[in-house]
Order: C-alpha cells, then structure tokens, then sequence
C-alpha cells in the first residue's frame, strides 16, 4: 500500500488531498483507513451499544466485538459516531448489515450507497 498514495499539494481552504499512483493494485472495492473511534451500535431488539471501530472505508466499517456480541451475518443494524461533528451537528444515524465476521469483530457495509457515487474517483479528499 506504501507507493499507492501520493500526497497532492493542500488548497487554500484547508482540505488534503491524496491521489492513488497505482490503481491496478487496489483489489479491495473501498481503501480502508485505520480509524479508532467510538459508535453507537444500534440493533433490533437489542440495546444500544457503545463500541470501537477499527478500521473505516466509504463502503463501511470494521467493530470491535467480543464473540458472544456479534450479531449474525445479514442482520441490519445502524450507526452513528458517538459526540458531535466539526461545527456541533448531531453526526447522522447510518444503516447497515453485517457481511463479515472477523476475528476482532464484524464488518458492516453502509446500505445506502447514493453518497458513494464518486467512489471510483482516483482523488481522495479530507478537511
């Protein structure tokens, strides 16, 4: 993944941008970010949970769960990142299913995609 990235030069307003160097490389759908941070886990029937990510893409993201809290494959559940947003807007409830289970805990994929129509995009930006 080292090389895959190259940095491009900040703009005015503050935003980074990378752009990917070598795209044939990227067998995964989304590149994932390394990213701890806390989320309400939300699940039919269930109470809501505060648990830890581990990792994040555009497509979804991985929990950190014990075994006897995973939910099984196919089921929906929503999140939300815990606190506020940059200028203090409640940060949106996001729904989701559980396609993988893995050694740390699940991977959920994002259900509603619409925002992911640039996706494809070889820039990536962040504020």
């Amino acid at each position: 993944m080292a090389g895959d990235l190259a940095m491009m030069s900040p703009v005015d307003t503050g935003i980074l941008c990378w752009q990917r160097t070598n795209m044939d490389s990227d067998k995964r759908r989304h590149r994932r970010l390394p990213l701890e941070v806390e989320v309400e886990l939300h699940r039919a029937g269930q109470p809501m949970r505060v648990v830890q990510t581990e990792d994040l893409s555009v497509g979804g993201v991985l929990l950190l769960l014990d075994d006897a809290d995973r939910p099984p494959l196919g089921t929906l559940v929503q999140v939300r990142v815990v606190g506020t947003l940059g200028e203090g807007e409640t940060p949106p409830m996001v729904d989701a299913r559980v396609v993988r289970h893995a050694p740390a805990g699940v991977a959920i994929q994002f259900s509603d995609d619409t925002f992911l129509s640039s996706a494809d995009s070889p820039v990536r930006c962040e504020v």
